[in-house]
């Protein structure tokens, strides 16, 4: 299992480092999970109590919300506010496309599914995803950088706006993929047809229409777009305002963040006074106005806004996704392959973090010596590379 540690520097910037990987030699369950994660924060000279955010995948052994990591260590740090990444999620779609076996129900439901994708039904679905999801891109590059911050990721109002819009012309929407949808249909020779009406609505979408399209209209477009619409509203648009100086309950939203870790904070007396000032600061900026959090930074002096400066920290601090976790396995992948599975744990640790941070410069000297040091041997080191034969002669005579 992949460390990563996020955190905001001295310089105000946003970090996300890989720390190594944990065996997890007592088993996959929550609980043992939870103790390991415990025990390698502590065994780096870190406090838990110091952790305000932590991110998982979607499993239930990690996001369950009774025995999994993320409640235990919640239970036990109630500052460790959770963020769930469904970007994991994506991944069990290349298990299930690699599954090649010749099993008698894995044939049957290839069938079945080829028999779906022939219908008239599956190919407006393809068109009205694929059309929404192309929207989508941007907002799925930006979750996945490392300086992303909470408060950005909900600053990203564009795409909202235009599913919405979507949503508000679904007339005009509809039509547009619809028309899509019959071209292809064509091409690949398949008649445009609705399902037949029932008398009860149990397992299928009953609605009455006059049509095919507008039966796919409510049937299918309006209640994507309403799904795609919530979801983005729950889970990117959620919590403070644009414009938070604006907004009336400004000062009780920010308290009520703030009541989580007032712990941290270095002078709690003084609050009250610093968000007075910070308001006042603001209303009189005639200049551009920052817009994400290390815009905001600059305006934070830490002699005359020590507990909001603090606070800023903290919003930074906490994760958005666990892409740089998937990144840390797809390296594991490249150093420990199938036919080099005996590599001991702290020799794979080492190689890791040197792939991993290889930007940083390492004094080869210094390593040798350390390596001395370490191993010392009753031999001479000898660089075959830079001596010629008689030096290195030379060097055979004088060990023992």
């Amino acid at each position: 299992m992949a460390i990563v540690l996020r955190f905001v520097d001295n310089l105000m910037n946003t970090r996300e480092e890989f720390l190594g990987f944990i065996p997890c030699q007592k088993g996959l369950s929550g609980e043992a999970l939870s103790e390991e994660i415990s025990n390698f924060i502590k065994d780096i000279g870190q406090c838990m109590e110091d952790c305000c955010g932590q991110g998982y995948d979607g499993a239930g052994n990690m996001a369950g919300k009774l025995s999994g990591v993320a409640a235990r260590t919640q239970r036990i740090y109630d500052k460790a506010m959770f963020t769930n990444c469904y970007v994991a999620l994506l991944s069990a779609l290349g298990a299930i496309e690699s599954d090649t076996t010749n099993k008698p129900d894995v044939r049957y439901r290839a069938g079945g599914m080829k028999k779906v994708i022939k219908k008239f039904e599956f190919i407006v679905c393809l068109i009205l995803v694929e059309c929404c999801l192309k929207c989508t891109k941007p907002l799925t590059l930006q979750l996945q950088c490392a300086s992303l911050d909470a408060g950005k990721a909900r600053e990203i109002s564009t795409l909202y706006f235009t599913i919405n819009k979507l949503r508000s012309d679904i007339d005009e929407t509809h039509e547009a993929f619809y028309q899509m949808a019959i071209d292809l249909a064509k091409e690949v020779k398949i008649e445009p047809t609705k399902k037949r009406m029932t008398g009860s609505q149990v397992h299928r979408e009953n609605v009455p229409a006059d049509s095919t399209s507008d039966y796919y209209k409510r049937a299918v477009t309006i209640p994507f777009l309403d799904q795609l619409l919530g979801q983005m509203q729950s889970h990117v648009m959620y919590g403070m305002p644009n414009k938070v100086v604006s907004d009336p309950d400004w000062k009780e939203n920010f308290s009520r963040f703030l009541n989580k870790y007032k712990d941290d904070l270095p002078d709690l007396d003084f609050l009250e006074c610093e968000l007075w000032m910070w308001r006042l600061k603001f209303c009189n900026l005639t200049d551009h106005l920052p817009t994400s959090l290390e815009e905001l930074f600059p305006y934070a002096d830490r002699l005359s806004f020590p507990n909001i400066l603090t606070a800023m920290r903290i919003f930074g601090t906490i994760p958005v996704t666990s892409c740089s976790c998937e990144r840390s396995i797809s390296t594991l992948r490249r150093l420990k392959t199938f036919m080099r599975s005996t590599m001991g744990e702290k020799r794979l640790k080492a190689l890791v973090l040197l792939n991993i941070h290889h930007k940083i410069k390492l004094d080869v000297e210094k390593v040798i010596d350390r390596f001395a040091l370490k191993h010392p041997r009753r031999m001479l080191l000898v660089d075959l590379l830079n001596r010629d034969d008689s030096t290195l002669e030379e060097s055979k005579d004088d060990l023992p």
